[in-house]
């Protein structure tokens, strides 16, 4: 079950997905996605949603489960400028499950892609995540090669920062490690996008804007 958040203003909706993807093709124009998520306290990075209070419950989920509120995010398209929106999700999981189980979960979901035609994902359909650990030195995720295919700069910019905000929906400040196929991401795409590991969100705005 997801809750889309209305983070932007849309014009003209049905136009969103052709502008995001023909913006993505040519390498962008009026690119900045992390610091266009919007909030009412200046812009700052969103914070992990949590469950209302009036949420009924559902008397026929087992008691061995419980739920997980996380946030994805994707692409959209505002004013002729591509944005990084996040949604909202809820998941449900066994009571023990690890936060590395929560996280895999997530980006499953994500690689899933999003029925919505006003929020695209730049990662391959073909992506499979084949595995994630929580650390002590932050989030390791490890991606199928097809992570890397396709796409100029900014499509590679904009896969980066899904998967990147999406791991770290439960925290923020959490470091990311990115692996394809068991090895350290450190040039992604054949435009060289360089990645210096591990990533946070703060270094990602610091690096990556168009």
């Amino acid at each position: 079950m997801e809750n889309r958040q209305k983070e932007i203003s849309i014009k003209n909706p049905s136009s969103i997905a052709g502008i995001v993807l023909a913006v993505l093709a040519v390498g962008g124009i009026g690119w900045w996605g992390v610091n266009s998520l919007r909030n009412d306290n200046d812009r700052p990075i969103p914070s992990v949603s949590q469950p209302s209070n009036n949420q009924t419950t559902n008397p026929n989920r087992s008691t061995s489960l419980r739920e997980e509120r996380l946030q994805l995010f994707w692409l959209t398209s505002a004013n002729n400028e591509i944005e990084l929106i996040s949604t909202t999700t809820t998941i449900e999981v066994e009571q023990d499950a690890s936060t590395s189980t929560v996280l895999s979960l997530a980006i499953e979901k994500l690689l899933a892609g999003n029925e919505d035609p006003n929020y695209v994902s730049t990662i391959p359909k073909e992506t499979q995540l084949l595995s994630v650990d929580l650390l002590d030195d932050g989030v390791h995720i490890n991606l199928s090669e097809e992570f890397t295919f396709g796409g100029g700069s900014t499509s590679m910019v904009g896969r980066l920062a899904q998967v990147l905000y999406t791991a770290t929906s439960l925290d923020p400040e959490l470091p990311v490690w990115i692996s394809v196929e068991g090895e350290l991401l450190e040039i992604l795409g054949g435009e060289g996008v360089v990645i210096n590991e591990p990533i946070t969100r703060q270094e990602f705005q610091e690096n990556f804007e168009f």
